[in-house]
Order: structure tokens, then C-alpha cells, then sequence
């Protein structure tokens, strides 16, 4: 399956992002279009609308707060001015990224301000999308790959940092990270510059198809039978927009060669970071930020308001986690929300439940790996007393759950 351009129109409040068969050819399908849309309140139903029917939303007119943060810290540990930074994705600087480089790059710090700022930018979308209480990764790294690179990895981080510069094979985010955590997380990428070229892969709608690999898979041009993996478009990056998307969503690395290169022997470097909020998740051992007050009553007038249960499944996490009672409507099949039954199987002890919650998560028609793998994987999950430490005094109400820890 070819994969089709994303371009973006810079001319409109809410810009569409037109996606093309071919870079030639103008002709589009109601079908092929997303939504880059311009981040203010009035907007936040048409992002989340956006988020849900494609698990993955481009956001534009974003408070410069965190790409400048971002930009800042990656300039005080790689000695990049914003000046190179920029030019970088143009072709008009050569880059080198030392083994040194990459180490320094591998690993970035969440630090308080950062997180607040993200918070303040970011927090009415983030209540939308996962909910009022939601853990900010502490950890994050640069990328600065060169569209001439033709190295893969099939790995997150690793200790050398190769990820940095490397390309990435195709994957989800849950089951590409070493740390459990929630299919109903969301990444937050974001461009730090303008680049000249194709800088990844996405699959729409792929995150309501459930666990479709349990790793990583090759990349797109390398997949044999990419077509179970779902329709193909590609993203060209634009500082100053920030891609949200789905933990579910399928996708990796552009397509850059050793021979795509300008006339004039330039070559373009993209340059990146990724940032990830959760839902509140028991087994992630870090403190959760509630974003409103009353949480859980936050969340139970929420879910009177909701029907989709991609929206739904982080409401239910939070309140299987708390130890709550929850009133299972019927699920379509692959949802998110089997999650929260297995959250529910894990609080006490029940692998069988924990499994049958995997079962129901899986695309066993679709995916490229069996159930088992996935089920002897999540076993090995355990609460942490941490999280629910933070939110000890605006949810009281899972105060039976952080007594019956471990201290």
C-alpha cells in the first residue's frame, strides 16, 4: 500500500491537512482528511471529534510555552543554537550527532516548570481526552534524524542512544515500551523545526483495532502485508504544531533513503521530541497531577455525558484503579476499555479475569502476534504505592486501595 502525503494549509483557523495520493495529484476523498486545528476552547470538540475518529489530532496556534522550554533544554545539552536548530530542517545545517550527543539526548528530564507549563497549555484537552487526573512522563527524548538515514531500530531506549538518529520501525506505543502502562495514554509530538520531508508514518483508525503487535514491526516500505496494519499517511512537520495521538495508533519512522537528498547535497534533519500524559494508572511508579477538583465526581458526571468508549475507557481505568464499582455497558470488540477489566482482575489477584480482559483487547485476525504473548506479558503487572500516594488527599476514595499496599 503507497503511502499518501500529508500537506498542511496555513491559511485557515481550522487548516485541513490534505492527504494526497501522490504529491501530483489534487484529487481528494472526504475520507483522506484530517484536521489540523487551531488550539483555543471553542476548538476543543472538534479536537477531540478529530482524536477519536482518527487517534491523532494535529493542533496548531499552540502557546509557544513548552516548544520554547523544549527548545531551550535541548540547546543547554547539545550546544544547538535555535538558529541551527531551524536551519537544520532545511538542509542549511549538517548536523553531526556524536556518540556524546546522543547519550545527552537519550534521556531528558522532566523538570517542574516544564510540567506546568504543559499542564496550563494543554490541561482542558488532556481532562477531554483521558481525564482529570493524569500522570506526565518523566522522562523524554530528543530526535534528530537526517533524511538521509538508513539505520532501524526496533527498540525504544536502549543505553546507546541509537534511537536518537535511527529510524523506527512500526509500533505502538504500549507495547513498545518496557514499562507497562495504559492503551489509553496519549504521545504529545512535537516539532522543533520546520523539515523538508516525510517525517512519519501514521495509520488512522488504527487504535480502535486493537493490540495489533506486541513490539515492533519492521518499517512500512520492509512489512510484508502492511495492509493489516491500516491505511498509510505520512506527516511532514511543522514547528509551532503538536501532534496528539492515541497510545493505539500504529506508526513509525518516514521513509528518507541514502539517495533522497537535495541537488545541492544539503540534507535535511528533523528534529523532535515526544512527551506522554496518562490517565491515572496504578502500576506507573510516579506521582498524578489532578487537573479538577472532586476527580471521581468529575468523572462520573463525565461518563452521564459520554457513549464512545474510546472517551470512556480512561474514566473506567481511573475508577477500576480507585476500586470503584462500574456498571459495564456492552463493548465492541478490541475497545480500550477491556483495560480497565483487566485493572479490575488485577486488584485482586485474578490472572483468569486479567487474561480474559487481554483476550478481548488482542486483533488476533489483524495482528501479528498470538494472545498468549500478550497475556504472559501482563501478568507480570503490580501496583506501586506512589501513584496513589499523590492523589491521596482529591481521591480519598482510594484510600482502601493505598492501605492495602505494601509500604
Amino acid at each position: 500500500m503507497r503511502p499518501r502525503t500529508v500537506k498542511v494549509l496555513q491559511d485557515a483557523a481550522i487548516k485541513d491537512i490534505l492527504v494526497h495520493n501522490s504529491t501530483d495529484h489534487p484529487a481528494l476523498r472526504a475520507e483522506d482528511t484530517l484536521m489540523a486545528i487551531a488550539l483555543k476552547h471553542t476548538n476543543l470538540d472538534a479536537i477531540v471529534d478529530a482524536y477519536q475518529r482518527d487517534g491523532i489530532v494535529v493542533l496548531s496556534d499552540v502557546d509557544p510555552g513548552p516548544l520554547d522550554t523544549l527548545t531551550q533544554m535541548l540547546s543547554d545539552c547539545s550546544g544547538l543554537t535555535a538558529e541551527r536548530i531551524e536551519a537544520a530542517g532545511r538542509g542549511h545545517d549538517d548536523i553531526e550527532v556524536t556518540a556524546e550527543m546522543r547519550q545527552n539526548l537519550a534521556r531528558g528530564l522532566m523538570t517542574p516548570e516544564l510540567m506546568a507549563t504543559c499542564h496550563e497549555v494543554f490541561g482542558d484537552v488532556l481532562v477531554r481526552l483521558i481525564g482529570p487526573i493524569v500522570h506526565t512522563s518523566q522522562t523524554f527524548h530528543y530526535q534528530i534524524k537526517k533524511r538521509s538515514e538508513s539505520d532501524v531500530v526496533r527498540h525504544g531506549h536502549s543505553g546507546d542512544g541509537r534511537e536518537v538518529r535511527a529510524l523506527y520501525g512500526i509500533h505502538n506505543e504500549l507495547t513498545a515500551a518496557r514499562v507497562l502502562t495504559t492503551p489509553s495514554a496519549l504521545v504529545c509530538w512535537v516539532p522543533l523545526n520546520d523539515y523538508e520531508g516525510d517525517a512519519l508514518y501514521f495509520y488512522p483508525g488504527s487504535h480502535r483495532r486493537g493490540l495489533l503487535v506486541n513490539g515492533w514491526l519492521p518499517r512500512h516500505e520492509d512489512l510484508e502485508g502492511s495492509d493489516r496494519v491500516g491505511p498509510v499517511m505520512k506527516y511532514r512537520p511543522k514547528r509551532g504544531q503538536i501532534v496528539l495521538f492515541h497510545f493505539l495508533l500504529m506508526h513509525g519512522s518516514g521513509a528518507p533513503s541514502a539517495t533522497d537528498r537535495y541537488e545541492d547535497g544539503y540534507d535535511p534533519v528533523r528534529i523532535s521530541c515526544d512527551l506522554r500524559f496518562f490517565p491515572f494508572c496504578g502500576v506507573l511508579d510516579s506521582s498524578a497531577t489532578s487537573l479538577r477538583p472532586d476527580p471521581i465526581g468529575w468523572i462520573h458526571n463525565r461518563m452521564g455525558e459520554l457513549s464512545d468508549d474510546l472517551l470512556l475507557a480512561p474514566l473506567y481505568e481511573t475508577l477500576a484503579y480507585c476500586g470503584l464499582p462500574i456498571e459495564w455497558p456492552h463493548l465492541p470488540a478490541y475497545s480500550p476499555a477491556f483495560w480497565a477489566q483487566f485493572i479490575e482482575g488485577l486488584l485482586v489477584h485474578d490472572e483468569s479475569r486479567m487474561d480474559a480482559a487481554v483476550e478481548n483487547l488482542v486483533n488476533t485476525e489483524a495482528g501479528f502476534d498470538p494472545v498468549t504473548s500478550y497475556q504472559e506479558r501482563f501478568r507480570a503487572a503490580r501496583l506501586c504505592r506512589q501513584p496513589y500516594e499523590s492523589i491521596r488527599e482529591s481521591v480519598p476514595e482510594a484510600e482502601p486501595v493505598l492501605s492495602s499496599l505494601a509500604g
